[in-house]
């Protein structure tokens, strides 16, 4: 308490003010509350990890950088003592490297004539983790006394280290570890278990993929989300913005009816989804809303592989009698839409208008209360929720209103375009966290920052590895405080040490970290967190082992790269163990096969590579790392095992792959085999998008009709002629049309 007059109480001024989990305060906002605590109660709560006065320590890093930088090097010369500064005091090696933001938040109060109310909890020594905290909190360090250094017991599972080779075999690891953990201590339950993460976001689609689908089903909630990174309605709406200056192109505006809530305003099911991206496939809609959005992007204004093209084939098909290649003012229908479709079709059509208006609303120039009135309407016009995710309507809404109540604080009324406009309601939503994920009943996942202090039975950090924590700071060339840094100021890495200390401190029963120290390629060693190296420093100083190894060594799991390895179920190693009996199966079989039933792909070496393999072009490289046993095939041995990609098209073809390829020359076959005349079929084959633009289409074309010929008629000379002039004017020109964006 700062200090206080109960009874002085002024005007609307709370009888008490009470500060939390608060671990850093600038001298400008403790001056501020000093001179609040003259007429109300402040009460600042802290948790501070050593009993003894250290205000004063410093890490041994410093004391190394000072030194190695000392001006009274010449006075060890002259035979002064070899440690000039003897005055510096380390304490705990393991405080004073990574408590300073605290060290100095504790100094800064001590300063104040503040009555101070002391409650301490004695760690249980017994244990590895206990020993750890009571060290600090007594201010003690084993470093440098053997006699002092702690036998570590073989049985003692209070710390651990888990080694991965990625992200999600750590998930996969964590997962397994808190079964065997509550299985062993029925105590522990999944509320008495916090998991945090430096990037929660990156871990999240591993977390809610395996712990979601796993078949003793663990209660969790995952806190700390961004609304911008945690709702796809919330993304989706970004999405729709940036179509106003986007291509309009068939995946975006596809993928977006995936989001529930767009569904729902265009009264659309999940399972008209298959058939909606049939029909634009079959379509042939790339890009472009009209031949006039197109011209606008600087292209020639075709129509073809355009939405405006690709729609009107599937509204003749449905209105016009099917007749096979017939073409109605140049289009041709498509015709595979009957019955109730004709709803499915409709609505189609009136989520494409909805879009396509907005190529005009969102690109004029608005005031910000404009901007939000619009940005209201695009909510109710684009999204109908669902009754729980309502809150995130609510959310868009409430960013939308503080951008306005900003911009009419500020006294700014001028005119913006949209592009201003998107990066401050992102601002906004990021600052907007959801309700749910905190403290539910189940294991709990979160950033370090939310649930920092708050003591749990059992701790664990994912994601230590090296660089993500503690993050880098880039100060600008004009940051005057970076340049000269005073007791307050904030320092991201100070900041995430000390949330690393309070992580240590907060585990009361187990602290588990892991990181990804195995490379996923080369199985070579990884480094960790420069936090875990300062830990692994540690308790080698201050810790043994009976038979004189690694302490580090003996506390660490290094886990294999598949989760079916028979590692896990051979009972070699007792750390190494899976719950999950599919992949017990698995291992199973995979022991009981006899190495002489396995077939080698390649029996024999392949022959030497051609005199064309012996300079080597960077475009191949890329190719070849991209995916080296598809390169492999291809290029080496000629097997091509692709097909047909599950995103639609976002360009149109500029030439035909072979599949492409050899569908269009059976096609044609098949039509000359009935009897229609193939000269007569290019104005088809444009309407129905299955051939490049302008020239280069017509080149294709000939020549398909030319190889038919040659293949499956007696060709005249004037044929093979006509063939080959086709195939020069395709090797020398067809890669200029085909570079001009479809209007060579």
């Amino acid at each position: 308490a700062l200090g206080s007059e109960p009874g002085r109480c002024a005007g609307k001024l709370p009888r008490r003010v009470s500060v939390f989990a608060v671990t850093a305060l600038s001298p400008g906002y403790l001056s501020a509350l000093a001179a609040l605590s003259e007429v109300v109660d402040v009460d600042i709560y802290l948790v501070n990890p050593c009993r003894e006065y250290w205000g004063d320590i410093v890490s041994r890093r410093v004391v190394r950088r000072r030194e190695a930088t000392s001006t009274n090097a010449w006075k060890r010369d002259a035979g002064q003592p070899d440690r000039p500064f003897l005055y510096l005091e380390t304490g705990n090696s393991l405080l004073a490297a990574l408590g300073r933001q605290g060290r100095d938040m504790i100094d800064q109060l001590q300063e104040y004539n503040a009555a101070v109310e002391e409650t301490w909890l004695e760690p249980d020594s017994s244990k590895l983790l206990g020993l750890l905290q009571a060290d600090m909190l007594r201010l003690r360090d084993r470093a440098g006394f053997a006699e002092q250094r702690r036998l570590l017991s073989a049985a003692d599972r209070s710390l651990q280290f888990h080694i991965c080779h990625s992200a999600q075999r750590e998930v996969e690891v964590l997962y397994d570890q808190l079964l065997e953990r509550m299985s062993r201590d029925e105590r522990i339950t999944p509320a008495d278990i916090l998991v945090m993460a430096p990037d929660i976001e990156a871990y999240t689609p591993y977390i809610d993929a395996i712990f979601s689908s796993a078949r003793q089903r663990l209660p969790y909630s995952i806190a700390d989300r961004s609304l911008e990174n945690e709702s796809l309605l919330v993304e989706a709406f970004f999405k729709i913005l940036d179509l106003a200056e986007s291509r309009y192109e068939v995946e975006p505006i596809a993928s977006l009816l995936e989001v529930p809530a767009v569904l729902a305003r265009f009264e659309l099911s999940e399972d008209d989804l298959p058939l909606l991206r049939h029909w634009l496939r079959q379509a042939g809609i790339c890009w472009g809303i009209d031949p006039q959005h197109r011209a606008e992007q600087g292209l020639p204004a075709l129509a073809a592989h355009s939405w405006q093209a690709g729609l009107e084939r599937l509204l003749l098909g449905y209105a016009l009698p099917l007749d096979d290649g017939a073409l109605y003012q140049g289009i041709l229908p498509w015709g595979d839409i009957e019955g109730d479709q004709a709803r499915v079709l409709g609505q189609l059509l009136t989520y494409c208008e909805q879009l396509f208006a907005l190529r005009s609303d969102l690109a004029q120039e608005r005031t910000v209360a404009q901007w939000c009135e619009l940005l209201m309407v695009l909510c109710d016009r684009f999204f109908l929720p669902s009754q729980e995710r309502e809150d995130e309507v609510q959310a868009l809404r409430d960013a939308v209103t503080a951008v306005l109540e900003e911009a009419s604080t500020g006294g700014f009324h001028g005119r913006v375009p949209l592009a201003l406009l998107k990066p401050e309601l992102r601002r906004q939503l990021r600052s907007r966290t959801g309700d749910v994920g905190f403290l539910n009943g189940g294991v709990t996942f979160s950033g370090l920052a939310p649930l920092r202090g708050v003591p749990f039975k059992l701790v664990c950090l994912i994601g230590m590895n090296e660089g993500a924590c503690p993050g880098n700071e880039f100060p600008l060339g004009f940051d005057l405080m970076a340049q000269g840094r005073r007791r307050g100021d904030r320092s991201v890495r100070d900041e995430d040490r000390y949330l690393f200390l309070e992580a240590l401190c907060a585990a009361r029963d187990q602290l588990y970290i892991s990181y990804v120290g195995q490379d996923l390629r080369e199985n070579s060693r990884l480094p960790p967190s420069v936090l875990v190296s300062e830990l692994f420093d540690y308790l080698r100083a201050n810790l043994r082992v009976e038979d004189g190894g690694d302490v580090v060594t003996a506390l660490c799991v290094e886990h294999p790269l598949q989760p079916f390895s028979l590692r896990y179920f051979d009972g070699s190693n007792p750390e190494l163990f899976s719950y999950n009996q599919s992949l017990a199966d698995a291992a199973r079989v995979s022991a009981s096969r006899a190495p002489e039933s396995t077939t080698p792909f390649l029996t024999q070496p392949l022959a030497e590579a051609g005199p064309q393999w012996r300079e080597v072009e960077l475009s191949q490289l890329i190719r070849f790392f991209t995916n080296p046993s598809r390169y492999l095939l291809q290029r080496r041995l000629g097997v091509y095992l692709e097909t047909g990609s599950e995103l639609l098209p976002n360009q149109e073809p500029f030439e035909l792959d072979y599949f492409a390829n050899s569908d269009l020359r059976q096609y044609l076959l098949q039509q000359r085999l009935q009897g229609r005349q193939l000269e007569e079929m290019l104005p088809e084959l444009q309407a129905a998008s299955r051939l490049p633009h302008a020239a280069v289409g017509r080149a294709v074309y000939r020549e398909q009709l030319i190889g038919i010929c040659l293949l499956y008629t007696s060709p005249s000379p004037r044929d093979i002629s006509a063939y080959l002039v086709c195939r020069l004017l395709l090797e020398k020109g067809g890669g200029g049309g085909g570079g001009g964006g479809g209007g060579g």
